[in-house]
């Protein structure tokens, strides 16, 4: 953050020029500490915060006295904020008149909040307290800053309010490992909020005790909105997607307790409201393939088989998909990736999927060793090993072999082995896998 002080004085004109203002630039230089009445006051550059905000936060007001040493520390507040990425302040006196203009560089790394756990409190209300207690608060919130500690700050006397143990605390939010953050989690801790039920509103194709049980986890562990919205995505959506709802939707989880319930005892069982819209039905189209060259569309889609109308249910497709992932490894290709992606139809309530197919390149068997039993015996096995080199590399082989022959085959030579463990060689430049069967 690039901050700067730049100030415009007044200094003594000669008598035939008494009315002259002249600008002088004082940047590094000592502010003065006399007191002049402040005659102008601007924020220069602002889109989503105020005057009254600012005037707020710096206690700066049009009137009164001010010296310039309070113009330097409304600076550092600002810049401290957090919110701007720069801030430079400048000044004119007249006489004992001041005013001052402050230009201002807003930050472009604001996060939404995420109130994950205050049970007590809607959103609104949240929201509605935060406006009304932290001057740069405006529904978002920096990375750093004064103003992340004041919301975290005020939002901790809140929930005091009702939990007097209560702390919170604060974690960016990334959608993905490795992605920027895209929002700032608000956290209670120092009290125990137990999931002890679950309510589901809005029309279901789906038994409650199906959508129940796929947040069964959830159960006994402290109310999250962030955790239980999770749940619902990775268990719940599912569920619809097997009946063709592939648009189904749910709201945050709402938490749901005694109005009157504090967290003053030891724990504070909660239950959790979800709102289900599962949208339209869909059935199967087809299958649009791409990048598939050792399979041709004709053997995926015999593979997949899914018939034209019916319902596009996501767990025979997956199961299709999974298939066609295990040919492409067996046959060498065992670096493929295989997605789908969901095109949907409202009008015809068809579901068409784009299957995109990376398959790498083929590798190849090497060598073969048996490692931990005598010469004779490790002949013996591998005259029994049929991936020879050269062939396409599977690598599910060596595990079929070991469930299905190699113990027989050593059992046969009089040796008792606990266990076999393969170790592989991957070549990545030759595209050869080599193998090591170690038996202990």
């Amino acid at each position: 953050m690039r901050t700067g002080m730049a100030a415009r004085v007044c200094l003594a004109a000669t008598l035939a020029s008494a009315a002259l203002l002249c600008g002088l630039s004082v940047r590094g230089q000592s502010p003065r500490s006399d007191s002049y009445k402040l005659t102008s006051l601007k924020f220069n550059g602002l889109s989503r915060f105020n005057e009254a905000q600012l005037a707020t936060l710096t206690h700066l007001k049009v009137g009164q006295k001010v010296t310039t040493d309070q113009l330097l520390d409304a600076q550092k507040q600002l810049s401290k904020s957090g919110v701007f990425e720069e801030v430079v302040y400048s000044f004119k006196t007249l006489g004992t008149d001041l005013s001052a203009s402050y230009d201002l560089t807003e930050s472009k790394n604001m996060l939404p909040c995420v109130y994950d756990n205050f049970v007590w409190f809607s959103s609104d209300e949240i929201d509605k307290n935060l406006r009304a207690s932290v001057p740069l608060y405006t529904g978002l919130v920096p990375q750093s800053g004064t103003t992340l500690k004041d919301v975290a700050d005020a939002l901790q006397a809140l929930a005091r309010t009702k939990a007097p143990a209560a702390t919170v605390e604060y974690v960016p939010l990334a959608k993905a490992l490795g992605q920027p953050p895209s929002a700032m989690q608000f956290r209670i801790s120092g009290v125990s909020m137990p999931l002890q039920s679950v309510t589901f509103m809005g029309g279901s194709s789906v038994p409650e005790k199906d959508l129940e049980g796929a947040m069964s986890d959830a159960f006994g562990q402290d109310f999250s909105i962030t955790r239980l919205s999770e749940t619902a995505s990775n268990g719940l959506a599912p569920l619809f997607r097997n009946k063709g709802y592939w648009r189904v939707k749910f709201g945050d989880p709402t938490p749901m307790m005694n109005a009157n319930a504090t967290g003053s005892g030891s724990s504070l069982p909660v239950g959790a409201a979800f709102t289900i819209d599962q949208g339209l039905q869909f059935n199967w189209a087809k299958a649009v393939w791409t990048g598939n060259h050792a399979f041709t569309v004709e053997e995926l889609n015999k593979v997949l088989n899914m018939q034209p109308n019916e319902l596009a249910n996501e767990y025979k497709i997956d199961a299709g998909l999974n298939t066609i992932r295990v040919n492409y490894l067996t046959h060498g290709y065992i670096e493929s990736l295989v997605t789908k992606t969901a095109v949907l139809d409202d009008a015809s309530r068809m579901a068409t999927f784009d299957v995109s197919i990376e398959e790498g390149p083929q590798y190849h068997m090497g060598t073969v060793q048996f490692l931990g039993v005598p010469p004779r015996a490790a002949e013996a096995i591998a005259k029994k090993w049929t991936l020879k080199t050269g062939d396409p590399f599977d690598p599910t082989y060596s595990q079929k072999f070991i469930d299905t022959i190699a113990g027989r085959e050593v059992a046969a030579q009089g040796i008792r082995v606990s266990r076999v463990s393969t170790r592989q060689q991957i070549d990545r430049q030759a595209h050869v896998v080599s193998l090591t069967l170690v038996f202990q």
